[in-house]
Parts: C-alpha cells; sequence; structure tokens
C-alpha cells in the first residue's frame, strides 16, 4: 500500500492528490454516462465484435479529374479531409442544417434554458456562410500540397465488395462536384 502512487502523492502533496482524485472521479463520471472526451474514450467503443461486412465504403477524391493518391500526397491530412468533405455534404443535404444540433439538442436542452441552449448552438454550429466559404478553404487548404493550379474538385463514396478475383465496384455516388471559382 505505501508504494502505490496516489498514497505516496496523498503523503507528500495534499493539493495534488485532491487533484488526481477530482480528475479520477470526473472520468469515471464521464465513463458511466458514455460521454467521449479526448484523449479518454468509452471502453464500448472497442468492446463490441465487428460484424463480417459484405461490402466496403470508400471515399474517393479526384482534383482535377484525376484522382488523389494517398501515398504520393499523405501530407494533406487525408482523413481530416474526407471528414470535412462529408460534413459539408450533409450540410447541404439538410438545407444548410448544421448535423451538430442534433447531438447540442439532445445534450443539452433538458439542461440549460432555452436562451443558453440558442447560445450554445450559435457558438458550436455552422450556418449558411460557413458552407459558402468551405470550397474556397478547401481549394486552399489542398492547393498548399498540389503541384498545378486546382479547377475541379469531386469526391465519391464508392462502394466495393470482396470476390474471389479481388475488389469489385459496386456503386459509385459523387456526393461534391465544384468547380473551384477563382
Amino acid at each position: 500500500m505505501r508504494h502505490l502512487f496516489l498514497y505516496i502523492v496523498f503523503k507528500q502533496h495534499k493539493f495534488l492528490f485532491i487533484l488526481f482524485t477530482c480528475f479520477i472521479i470526473g472520468q469515471s463520471f464521464f465513463s458511466y454516462k458514455q460521454v467521449e472526451n479526448f484523449p479518454f474514450f468509452n471502453y464500448g467503443m472497442y468492446s463490441a465484435p465487428l460484424a463480417q461486412q459484405d461490402t466496403f465504403n470508400i471515399p474517393r477524391i479526384y482534383i482535377n479529374k484525376q484522382p488523389l493518391n494517398i501515398y504520393k500526397h499523405y501530407d494533406l491530412g487525408i482523413a481530416f479531409v474526407v471528414y470535412n468533405i462529408y460534413y459539408y455534404y450533409h450540410f447541404r443535404q439538410r438545407q444548410s442544417q448544421d448535423p451538430i444540433l442534433e447531438t447540442i439538442d439532445h445534450r443539452f436542452a433538458t439542461r440549460v434554458s432555452s436562451e443558453r441552449l440558442e447560445y450554445i448552438k450559435k457558438m458550436l454550429s455552422n450556418d449558411q456562410t460557413a458552407t459558402d466559404q468551405f470550397l474556397q478553404w478547401l481549394y486552399r487548404y489542398l492547393s498548399q500540397s498540389w503541384e498545378e493550379p486546382i479547377t475541379h474538385l469531386e469526391f465519391y463514396e464508392q462502394s466495393y465488395c470482396y470476390t474471389s478475383s479481388g475488389l469489385k465496384l459496386l456503386n459509385s455516388q459523387q456526393l461534391v462536384k465544384a468547380a473551384i471559382p477563382k
């Protein structure tokens, strides 16, 4: 017992012990409530067995009608780009209503006043002006690592399945197509 970290901290630094204890209790509460907070995540994220999939959806980005080679352009942060393009797509599908609003309502609607809820929504969500500026931002972001001027951008979600002869394309859905204005 005397060699435990918390026991040593308790004996030598009472304030630090209180901080550690509050942190542990707070993190335990978040885990119990299943609130994901970075850098700590719920065990439930990893505890369920993975179901075998027949099809796989793979995002594909085409710049100037050429597929983006993620091995050549690894410095772009492909996951970051893909996430933001999906977010933009869903935003447009919902007539410029931010998908995060559902999460905000779920987490805060019964816990805060209506005026506080509106303030939270305003601070954490995007509106139409953000979408209007998205393609220009994406153009600037991608241009940092692209060799030639970007004039055209397309984003597809392609469905594949495994066959005995390898991967087979089942479906290709275009999510975003834009001629990038200068």
